[in-house]
C-alpha cells in the first residue's frame, strides 16, 4: 500500500490563474463599453475587485502553501508520524494540491481517484526524497510485507502480525520474533530498541510505549527502549493518558501508579472502575476515571471514591457506584452512573439490614452531597435523540432536571436554559408533592 506524489505543476496553475484573470478583465471591459452610466461602471468595478480579492486570497496562497510543503527540509519530513510533526488537517490540505500516482493498487479508489481516509492517514509513514522531489506514503500493510522479507537479514525470524504492533511500523519500530519465539523491537536499519527477551510485546499507540511481558510479569518500556514501569506486575492497563496513570495488578489485587511508578492507590482493591457494560452512557467514556479526577474502587463488595492524587473522596462503605434500574414503570430505562450537567456521581447504599432495597444519593467530585439517600431509582431514556433523566421516590416519578431545579440544585453548565422547568418534588427530606410531579 504505497503512493508516490508527483511534482507540482506550478507553471500550469499560474498560467491558468492568468488566463482566468484576463477573461474576467475582458468580460468586464465589454460591460464598461455597453453601460455608460457611472453607477453601472462602479458596480462592475466592485465585481472586479471581489473577483481579484478571491483569487489573491484563496488560489495564490494555496499555491504558495503547496510550494512550501515541497520545500520542507528532508530531515523534518522523513519518517514522521502524523500526529507528532504534521497536523492531519494540514496533510489533507496538502494532498489536495499534489498529484498522485498509484503504485500497487491497494489504496481504495473510486474512478481512479485515490481515497485518503482518516484511517490511512493515522496508519501510514511518509518519506520525502529530496533527490527525486517526491513524497511517498506507505501504509502499515505495505510496510509489514516489506519488512517481512527483510527481517531475516536483521537476525529475526518474522515480523509480529498483531494489528496494534503493525501500527508501530509507521514509526519505524519493528516488533519481531526470533526462532526461539522471543520478541524484540528493532529499527529498519537493524538497530535494537529492545533485545529479543520478551514473551509478548504490545505497542501502546496512545502513549508511544510498549507493554512487555516476561515470566508472567509485565512492565512498560519507552519507544527508545528505556524502562518506564518495572516488570513486577501481573498485569498493567492504562487508566488515563492525560493523567499519566496505570492500573496494575499484583496478587489478584488492583492498584494505581503514575508514570514515575509512584503508588497512587496500593494494590489492595478487588476492582478499579465500573463495569462499562452495565452503563450505556459510558460507551465512549472512561470507566476508570470520572470527570478527569475521580477513581471508583471496590473492596469486599463495597465501593468508594478517590481522586487522582490518592486522596479519599468517599469512604469504601457504599453498595454501588451507579444505579441499576429496578423500575417497573418503563422498559426503556437505562442504568445511570453520572449526571454530566451537574457533575454528579450516583451512589447506592442499603440503609438498613431489614430493607434490602438500596437508596441512591448524588455526590460531586469534591465529595459534597447534592442529594441525600432518598431516591429509589435514577435512570435515563432517549427521547427525540436526547438522553432525558428521571428519578423515583416514594412510588412517584419525576423529571430529574425539573426536580433538581425546584430544590435549588444548579447545573454546572450555566448556559443551559432550564427556565421552563418546574417541579415541587422535595428531595431534601424525602417527601414529594404528587400534584406537581411529572408522571410518565
Amino acid at each position: 500500500m504505497k503512493v508516490t506524489v508527483g511534482n507540482i505543476k506550478k507553471r500550469k496553475i499560474i498560467l491558468l490563474n492568468f488566463i482566468i484573470l484576463l477573461f474576467v478583465v475582458w468580460w468586464l471591459g465589454i460591460f464598461f463599453i455597453m453601460y455608460k452610466h457611472f453607477y453601472e461602471k462602479i458596480m462592475f468595478f466592485g465585481v472586479l475587485i471581489v473577483i481579484l480579492l478571491s483569487i489573491y486570497s484563496f488560489v495564490l496562497p494555496g499555491l504558495a502553501f503547496a510550494n512550501t510543503m515541497w520545500e520542507v527540509d528532508q530531515n523534518y519530513l522523513r519518517y514522521i508520524y502524523f500526529d507528532k510533526n504534521l497536523d492531519k488537517a494540514t496533510l489533507k490540505i496538502m494532498l489536495m494540491y499534489l498529484k498522485f500516482n498509484l503504485i500497487d493498487g491497494r489504496f481504495p479508489t473510486n474512478n481512479n481517484e485515490i481515497i485518503i481516509s482518516e484511517h490511512i492517514i493515522e496508519n501510514a509513514k511518509v518519506n520525502y526524497n529530496q533527490a527525486t522531489n517526491k513524497i511517498v506514503l506507505a501504509g502499515t500493510e505495505f510496510l509489514y510485507e516489506q519488512y517481512q522479507t527483510k527481517i531475516a537479514s536483521l537476525g529475526y525470524n518474522s515480523v509480529d502480525s498483531n494489528f496494534v504492533n503493525k501500527k508501530a511500523l509507521a514509526s519505524d519500530m519493528i516488533v519481531a520474533k526470533k526462532e526461539n519465539g522471543l520478541i524484540g523491537i528493532i529499527r529498519p536499519d537493524g538497530q535494537e530498541i529492545a533485545g529479543a527477551r520478551y514473551e509478548s510485546v504490545q505497542w501502546l499507540e496512545t502513549t508511544d510505549e510498549f507493554l512487555v511481558e516476561s515470566n508472567d510479569k509485565y512492565g512498560i518500556i519507552s519507544e527508545l527502549g528505556q524502562s518506564k514501569i518495572s516488570m513486577n506486575y501481573d498485569s498493567i492497563k492504562l487508566l488515563d493518558k492525560n493523567a499519566g496513570l496505570y492500573i496494575v495488578k499484583s496478587s489478584d489485587k488492583y492498584g494505581v501508579i503514575n508514570k514515575s511508578e509512584r503508588q497512587i492507590l496500593y494494590s489492595e482493591y478487588d476492582q478499579i472502575g465500573v463495569n462499562k457494560d452495565q452503563y450505556p452512557s459510558l460507551k465512549n467514556e472512561n470507566q476508570y476515571l470520572f470527570y478527569d479526577s475521580i477513581i471508583p474502587v471496590q473492596r469486599d463488595e463495597k465501593w468508594g471514591l478517590f481522586n487522582v492524587s490518592g486522596e479519599m473522596i468517599l469512604p469504601i462503605e457504599y453498595d454501588s457506584i451507579g444505579c441499576i434500574v429496578s423500575s417497573q414503570q418503563t422498559k426503556s430505562a437505562n442504568n445511570a452512573v453520572l449526571l454530566d450537567d451537574y457533575e454528579g456521581i450516583i451512589v447506592g447504599k442499603q440503609l438498613s439490614e431489614n430493607d434490602r432495597n438500596k437508596k441512591y444519593a448524588v455526590y460531586n467530585p469534591l465529595g459534597e452531597q447534592l442529594v441525600g439517600f432518598v431516591l429509589d431509582n435514577i435512570y435515563y431514556r432517549t427521547e427525540n435523540g436526547k438522553d432525558v433523566y428521571y428519578l423515583e421516590m416514594n412510588g412517584q416519578q419525576g423529571n430529574l432536571d425539573e426536580v433538581f431545579k425546584a430544590n435549588g440544585i444548579k447545573k454546572v453548565n450555566t448556559n443551559i436554559n432550564d427556565s421552563n422547568l418546574n417541579n415541587n418534588m422535595n428531595i431534601n427530606n424525602g417527601t414529594s408533592d404528587t400534584n406537581e410531579l411529572v408522571k410518565n
